[in-house]
């Protein structure tokens, strides 16, 4: 299936939530570092716990936050377990407004679609496994998408409970989008 008839319903989606609830779809002709010299940038991490899920949980999401801040002198919004515990539509307006957004692959990276193009996003997905929806459709959707890659502990495990934020690789992923 051609890439342009799989973003139809994707685009006709996002168009939807963006005039059914009066949102601005304003494509982001900046750079993060023109957004955050004007104080409008708008950064969101997302991390999963032990009530929303059993695998790619994080212990060191404040060392990002606390590097984004050094790197970048930008602030984040950190959202934990968002397919769990926040609605829907207020999940969909969070996607759409931010200008950044960090995270473990995982199906609440699917919500990528609600970007405004020119938006970037750093998903950390596991090695060879760097093809989830985010990965493909997102730069067809005009999403800048960086990609993090990792590798469990244990090779043989398919799934791994603690996947830690690599934060210095997702500060070099970002260093292009600031210079």
């Amino acid at each position: 299936v051609p890439d342009s008839t799989r973003l139809k319903p994707f685009v006709a989606l996002r168009e939807y939530l963006t005039h059914s609830r009066g949102w601005k779809f304003e494509p982001s002709t900046k750079r993060l570092r023109e957004l955050r010299d004007e104080n409008r940038l708008k950064t969101t991490v997302i991390v999963r716990s032990e009530s929303d899920a059993q695998d790619r949980l994080s212990t060191n999401t404040e060392e990002l936050v606390d590097a984004l801040r050094k790197n970048f002198n930008i602030e984040s919004h950190i959202f934990t377990n968002i397919t769990k515990f926040m609605p829907l539509d207020e999940q969909m307006r969070m996607w759409h407004e931010s200008d950044l957004v960090i995270g473990i692959h995982g199906a609440a990276m699917g919500f990528s679609f609600a970007m405004r193009p020119g938006s970037v996003l750093v998903t950390q997905c596991r090695g060879s496994k760097c093809k989830y929806w985010e990965t493909n459709m997102g730069p067809l959707m005009g999403v800048q998408v960086e990609h993090v890659k990792y590798e469990h502990d244990n090779p043989s495990d398919s799934v791994q409970t603690i996947v830690d934020f690599h934060v210095d690789d997702i500060v070099d992923s970002l260093r292009r989008h600031f210079a």
